[in-house]
């Protein structure tokens, strides 16, 4: 919290905007590793 002129909203937005990016980046990661060595056999 450096701004203090930061609405709540806003701030509430920019955690939500980064849940998704944390939940988001390492499924789209995780399916893209299984694709890559299902062709292996290893999934």
């Amino acid at each position: 919290m450096i701004t203090v002129t930061t609405p709540p909203a806003t701030t509430r937005g920019n955690i939500f905007r980064l849940g998704i990016i944390y939940l988001v980046v390492p499924f789209i990661g995780f399916v893209g590793f299984s694709q890559l060595f299902g062709w292996t056999g290893l999934f």
